[in-house]
């Protein structure tokens, strides 16, 4: 007889090579993550460069846009510089931020127009007070002077029309470029806060943001302030050993503090001292009568020795006899 022996193992939950090869694999995803995030932020830094180095190139071309320009560029890397570390209502700033570049903008466009006008209307006077200057001995003299000046005219006209489509495309160019850069670093924004609420706890998280805060006169940008600096609302009492003590307190305190007869206030609860009571004075008075020598004597003896006491009763007692009932003689017949 053959007997075949089947043995079933049951596996119940998840083994642990499966636990281990499911831990590397999110230890791999989130460090591709967090190099692909490495990775964004370079090619924002380069953007960022790249941008400057257009901002650069405008403001030669123009002196009274430096100081805009260069206000912009330091409220885009200080955007930048919250979103990295972190910070709050980003979002909120961001969308400021992207509608103040679309105002100045604007108000740059505004400006180079202005300037181009002004260039102009100097030219154009400069060229009257000019041709007011000069005299001709003959009319074709003066229609060849005016015709080699009208081509002059025309040409300078050219020019500056072509620099003006030029600042314009290029200020466009700027313009879309800043957008962008806005946009690359709200979907960033958004990235990170993915991460965040995926791998970092909400405790941690919160404990992060109450140690997080701006340095605005050191280095702008966020640090975070020593653990004994920062104030935990959950710490603010002291933990007792009882809910009925104020302060911890050992069970050797306790046993001091339970015998009456230890006056010391180290191991008392309450600062309160222990006295003796004092006694007031006797304001009664015992009953006193006076008796009869002859009664107090009698008494006396009577307490002193029970024993000893005779009662002496009198002769002239009357007599049960007549009555028919008992009678020591007749008990004694």
């Amino acid at each position: 007889i053959v007997e075949n022996v089947v043995e079933v193992e049951k596996v119940v939950g998840m083994r642990e090579e499966e636990v281990e090869a499911l831990r590397s694999s999110l230890q791999a995803r989130a460090d591709a993550e967090r190099e692909e995030l490495m990775k964004l932020n370079l090619l924002q830094r380069n953007e960022v460069e790249r941008t400057q180095g257009e901002l650069e190139a405008v403001q030669q071309r123009a002196a009274a846009e430096q100081e805009e320009r260069d206000r912009l560029q330091h409220e885009l890397e200080e955007i930048q510089a919250k979103i990295m570390h972190g910070g709050e209502h980003v979002q909120d700033r961001v969308t400021r931020q992207q509608q103040e570049l679309n105002e100045r903008a604007r108000e740059l466009e505004e400006q180079q127009a202005r300037e181009i006008k002004l260039a102009q209307d100097r030219a154009r006077a400069e060229e009257e007070r000019l041709a007011q200057e000069e005299h001709y001995r003959t009319l074709e003299e003066e229609a060849e002077a005016k015709t080699k000046k009208l081509k002059q005219l025309y040409s300078k006209f050219r020019a500056a029309k072509t620099e003006i489509l030029d600042l314009q495309a290029e200020q466009q160019q700027e313009k879309e470029d800043l957008l962008h850069t806005v946009r690359e670093l709200t979907r960033q924004l958004h990235l990170q806060n993915m991460v965040i609420d995926a791998f970092v706890p909400s405790e941690e998280l919160a404990k992060l943001e109450r140690r997080a805060v701006w340095d605005e006169d050191g280095s702008e940008e966020w640090r975070l302030l020593a653990l004994s600096e920062v104030k935990d609302p959950e710490e603010e009492y002291r933990p007792v050993s009882q809910t009925s003590l104020l302060r911890p307190t050992s069970a050797f305190s306790l046993r001091l503090a339970s015998d009456l007869s230890n006056n010391d206030p180290r191991f008392r609860a309450d600062n309160v001292l222990s006295f003796d009571l004092d006694m007031p004075e006797r304001t009664t008075a015992d009953y006193e009568v006076d008796v009869n020598p002859t009664v107090r004597a009698a008494l006396s003896a009577a307490l002193q020795d029970d024993e000893n006491l005779e009662v002496e009763a009198q002769e002239n007692l009357p007599s049960m006899g007549g009555m028919g009932g008992w009678t020591p003689d007749a008990a004694g017949e």
